[in-house]
């Protein structure tokens, strides 16, 4: 059986606003049988100004010609910092990028989806196909059109019974079958920055070790409408902003309570999920070796050492063990970027890239608008 080898560059913007991820890969596979590894060979993250900081956070609550200049300005930057990725690194291989922008806001129920970049902008800067806008498609057939990582977790990381992402939002995948589980990084961040405006995170969870769990606060953390309602779900700013922010209160609760109570709230809600998943399982898998279900932990949640002492603790009672992740050192950081090229790539072999059993969409379909460079005469991607 035949080898193929497909180079590529997925980029990725969160709404934990930690920078624009930018992670080159090769990916190793046979379309026919459509089993695939991956090494991943450069990084790099490009860390926000105030200004874009600003820009992109507030994107949500921007309309008309702001909104569109604000799309065609981000996808100028996104061009731009992967044109200087490129040169910088020396890359010759590259048979394409793929890049889902940074979502400005996210409403499935209203059929609508809308990421920031324009993708004939960022194609402007480059010399191959680039692959945009995985989740129309899918929510026009009635899906979420997220979590969009977790298409990748049953191809290339099936020795894991759990995927795990600390991002913005939490979520988690097993059998095939995910959804966002509740805010992450988004609320310990924004709490994080109101202590200290300089700063982007709390390091390690010391902050939030220092504080005491409000038992109040997290009984109105954990009753939150979503958490009650079955898959498929999903989670955006806006739903934050409504349902998360007014929950804080400043002038009864000190900052490092409310972290250390939004950690707990974290914890639930992701050992709630365990709990569902395996529950709903048609068979529930024996624990491996050790006793213990392996997960896998990546985001940069996962460098928050408090809250993953604390999950890890939490999880053992179910029979869940966190297994470092060995294979490289890029992925813990940069799985999601990676992810966005796998879909890319996905898409320009007419592969499946969107499960119906993630999103809730009609059927397993090909998603991604496909954008060609100006001066590019070549087919944009043949299987090899």
């Amino acid at each position: 059986m035949s080898v193929a080898s497909y180079h590529g560059i997925g980029l990725m913007s969160g709404n934990s606003l930690d920078g624009l991820d930018i992670c080159y890969a090769e990916f190793l596979g046979n379309p026919s049988s459509d089993v695939w590894s991956y090494r991943i060979i450069k990084v790099k993250t490009i860390d926000y100004s105030e200004k874009w900081w600003i820009r992109l956070k507030n994107s949500h609550r921007t309309s008309g010609p702001d909104l569109i200049k604000l799309h065609a300005d981000f996808g100028r930057f996104i061009g731009q910092e992967v044109k200087s990725f490129i040169e910088s690194e020396d890359i010759k291989e590259l048979d394409f990028v793929a890049c889902n922008g940074h979502t400005a806001f996210h409403q499935p129920g209203n059929g609508l989806s809308f990421s920031l970049g324009d993708g004939e902008r960022i194609v402007t800067f480059i010399d191959c196909p680039l692959v945009t806008n995985f989740r129309g498609k899918d929510i026009e057939l009635g899906g979420h059109g997220r979590p969009l990582v977790a298409m990748a977790d049953p191809y290339l990381y099936q020795e894991y019974d759990f995927c795990l992402n600390l991002g913005g939002f939490a979520y988690m995948s097993f059998e095939g079958k995910a959804h966002d589980i509740c805010p992450c990084n988004m609320l310990l961040n924004y709490l994080a920055r109101i202590q200290n405006e300089s700063a982007l995170f709390d390091k390690d969870g010391e902050l939030a070790k220092s504080g005491e769990i409000l038992a109040p606060l997290r009984q109105q953390l954990n009753s939150i409408t979503y958490y009650k309602q079955s898959r498929p779900k999903s989670l955006c700013r806006e739903w934050f902003d409504k349902e998360v922010l007014p929950l804080l209160d400043y002038k009864t609760w000190s900052i490092k309570d409310m972290l250390r109570t939004s950690v707990a709230h974290i914890i639930d809600e992701i050992c709630q999920a365990v709990e569902l998943f395996l529950l709903e399982a048609t068979s529930v898998p024996a624990p491996r070796a050790g006793g213990k279900r392996k997960m896998l932990v990546t985001g940069g949640g996962a460098h928050n050492l408090f809250l993953v002492k604390c999950l890890t603790e939490r999880l053992s009672t179910l029979d869940v063990k966190i297994v470092e992740y060995d294979r490289d050192e890029y992925t813990l950081d940069y799985k999601e970027a990676l992810v966005y090229a796998f879909l890319g790539m996905r898409c320009l072999l007419g592969l499946p890239n969107i499960s119906k059993d993630v999103t809730g969409g009609k059927d397993n379909i090909v998603a991604g608008s496909i954008h060609v460079p100006p001066h590019h005469s070549k087919p944009v991607l043949s299987i090899k």
